[in-house]
């Protein structure tokens, strides 16, 4: 059966586990469920476009560039199970601990930094708060970005209008304060299937 709602897209990332947006050899994939097999930009896609961003909002997944810094869906019941593989502890403070331990770049830090101690922020006001205050710093950025996605440091957590924005921007929030009513008790059942979904990326 075709996912073609919000409930039913919720529904299979859980029942799947881990899942890109967009098609790629080796995983499953949300728009693959959609009856998308290639990138068509149609009413569907962006519906999901911003499922993306709801989804997380609304903890029903986890979205950002985690595999291959590709955006990547993460069921919640997977989502501890996930950054205890990656090597990221469960905590507000796990950029730190990966900072100290040159794990994280100066730039990704100072962009969790800002979140730890402001909250959610939305694309924009993130950017010029960690001091990637200029087009040439925008690269820079967006590197930090899929830096904190590959560590599940962060997700995206809904959209906001931006003044002099044309469309609302993505708000990006801590992983673990996101998913705050996770227990960080890990199941044997999880583990083992993170490590056979992941288990090559993870190695």
């Amino acid at each position: 059966m075709k996912v073609r709602t919000f409930a039913q897209a919720a529904a299979w990332i859980d029942r799947t586990g881990v899942a890109l947006l967009f098609p790629a050899i080796g995983f499953p994939s949300l728009s693959e469920a959609m009856g998308r097999k290639r990138m068509v930009w149609d009413e569907t896609t962006e519906m999901m476009w911003g499922w993306k961003d709801e989804l997380p909002r609304r903890r029903k997944a986890w979205f950002g560039k985690f595999i291959r810094g590709k955006g990547t869906l993460i069921a919640p019941r997977l989502l501890v199970a996930v950054s205890e593989a990656v090597g990221t502890p469960w905590d507000t403070e796990a950029a730190e601990f990966l900072y100290v331990r040159g794990r994280l770049s100066a730039e990704a830090h100072r962009v969790a930094t800002v979140l730890r101690k402001d909250g959610a922020q939305p694309t924009l006001a993130l950017r010029y708060a960690a001091g990637f205050d200029t087009p040439r710093k925008n690269a820079r950025f967006k590197r930090a970005m899929i830096e904190l996605g590959r560590s599940l440091l962060v997700t995206h957590f809904g959209t906001e209008k931006e003044e002099g924005a044309a469309w609302p921007s993505t708000v990006y929030e801590l992983t673990p304060r996101a998913f705050a009513r996770l227990s960080p008790r890990i199941s044997v059942a999880a583990r083992e299937e993170v490590q056979s979904k992941l288990g090559r990326l993870i190695r």
